[in-house]
């Protein structure tokens, strides 16, 4: 993480779940997920201040799915913000991902940014 830090701010990271590594196909689509919302984060959340964190959580669901979160605590999504209108290679890139391991995407913006998807095991 540290070669993101460009403007020498302190973002902290962690990482949390229980689950068992037994979804194979999806690894690479989250794993690409995963890589893009901790970019954006670096890049655009924290604007402005000094110090941030993210939190990075997978964790098997007891219905037979497994939720991928990425949140910060940084500045949040700008008001009229949409997934589907995001206009950006690597938020285009989450969606599509997203949809490839038949993930329900949801994003929440009211403190920091949350980005959650919810896909069934395979």
């Amino acid at each position: 993480m540290a070669g993101l830090n460009r403007n020498a701010r302190q973002i902290k990271s962690g990482i949390g779940g229980r689950f068992a590594p037994d979804f194979p196909i999806q690894a690479v689509p989250c794993g690409i997920i995963v890589n893009e919302l901790i970019t954006n984060a670096q890049k655009h959340g924290f604007e402005g201040m000094d110090t941030g964190k993210i939190l990075i959580m997978l964790k098997n669901i007891d219905d037979g799915f497994i939720a991928l979160s990425v949140e910060d605590n940084g500045k949040g999504l700008p008001e009229d913000f949409s997934m589907e209108n995001a206009g950006s290679l690597g938020l285009s890139l989450v969606n599509i991902l997203a949809r490839q391991i038949d993930g329900e995407l949801t994003v929440d913006s009211s403190n920091g940014t949350s980005m959650s998807i919810r896909f069934p095991k395979v």
